[in-house]
């Protein structure tokens, strides 16, 4: 899969998406997508440079990966919820709660809210992952090689 160079204009469109959906307004990255997938990068090398290497060799993976369009939203990696300090759509769990997230399993969660969206969990002061809140439940949508064993 050859890696995109994401244009200025599209990158406004990601950051307005993700203001309103997690409060963060600001991206000093150069944002490069994978698919669905996009990186952040702030690296040595220039756009140009990459897109020349991207035509010469077959660049797997570069940078950070910061989150993963999906059909019904954006959904921020582990490192960008903790990297870019989002302010909104955060749900504060109780330690069982965050204990039973670390491990893989979906929440019970109500809210006031019917909207289907992705949401930020917390326990205390640490930021654990991202979820999809959708009918009183939220999805666990951790990687498996960051779930602790039970």
């Amino acid at each position: 899969m050859r890696i995109e160079l994401i244009k200025n204009t599209e990158k406004k469109k990601i950051i307005e998406k993700i203001e309103e959906n997690f409060g963060i307004s600001h991206l000093p990255y150069l944002l490069i997508r994978f698919g669905s997938d996009i990186y952040a990068y702030s690296g040595i090398f220039s756009k140009e440079e990459l897109s020349k290497m991207n035509n010469e060799i077959r660049i797997e993976s570069i940078g950070l990966h910061l989150l993963r369009e999906e059909k019904d939203g954006i959904l921020l990696s582990f490192d960008a919820i903790n990297l870019l300090n989002p302010t909104k759509n955060i749900i504060d769990l109780s330690d069982k709660q965050a204990e039973d997230w670390l491990t893989g399993k979906d929440i019970e969660y109500t809210s006031s809210e019917t909207a289907s969206r992705f949401i930020i969990l917390k326990n205390k002061n640490n930021l654990i992952g991202c979820g999809k809140y959708s009918n009183n439940r939220i999805s666990n949508l951790m990687p498996r090689e960051r779930r602790i064993k039970p």
